[in-house]
């Protein structure tokens, strides 16, 4: 009897955010200068940024980070009121910023990541290209919850109703419809005089 060996885990590619497919920076172009940018918590007027290094994806589009990663996440403090004019305002996301907004960033030569005081100028932090591309993210973590808590099938992708894969061919259309806008390169606005004398 044969004694099967360890499990192979894939080890994935850089994962590539649809919604970069149509930019000038495309995935292809991720190169390891990328950051995986995340506002991680909000408390009080302050939030937490956090960056990696750019993830990889599994063969299910599931995203991860090498477990032998030696670097944790840069973190940086930053007023939520200078998040909002400088990113989220002058480039016209009507949103507040919120937990789990996701960027791709270049941050080659950025810095107050790591320093302790608040950072009074968002410029310090990105001064390279900017995206938002927070509807990928928010995706792929869904799609790693729901793996994790649902059982394994097998089947056929978009096979009939009822049977094992059966949303598979809905869920891709959706994704591509989701897509379907490519990520905008935001534009970081200077601070207002009002939040740097704070």
């Amino acid at each position: 009897m044969e004694v099967p060996g360890p499990a192979v885990v894939p080890e994935g590619v850089g994962w590539e955010p649809e919604s970069l497919g149509a930019t000038a920076a495309g995935p292809r172009d991720l190169d390891p200068g990328w950051r995986y940018v995340l506002v991680e918590e909000i408390v009080g007027e302050t939030a937490v940024l956090v960056s990696w290094p750019w993830p990889s994806a599994d063969l299910h589009g599931r995203l991860f980070w090498p477990a032998d990663l030696d670097e944790a996440g840069l973190e940086a403090a930053v007023p939520v009121a200078l998040l909002r004019s400088q990113l989220y305002s002058a480039n016209g996301l009507l949103r507040a910023p919120r937990c789990g907004d996701t960027f791709a960033a270049r941050v080659d030569g950025a810095l107050d990541w790591g320093t302790e005081q608040p950072v009074a100028d968002l410029r310090r932090l990105f001064p390279g290209a900017v995206f938002d591309i927070s509807a990928d993210a928010h995706a792929a973590v869904r799609l790693t919850h729901k793996a994790s808590t649902a059982p394994v099938q097998h089947g056929p992708p978009g096979g009939e109703a009822g049977s094992p894969g059966a949303g598979a061919g809905a869920t891709a259309s959706a994704s591509v419809r989701r897509s379907a806008e490519p990520a905008p390169l935001l534009e970081l606005g200077p601070p207002s005089p009002f939040e740097s004398e704070g």
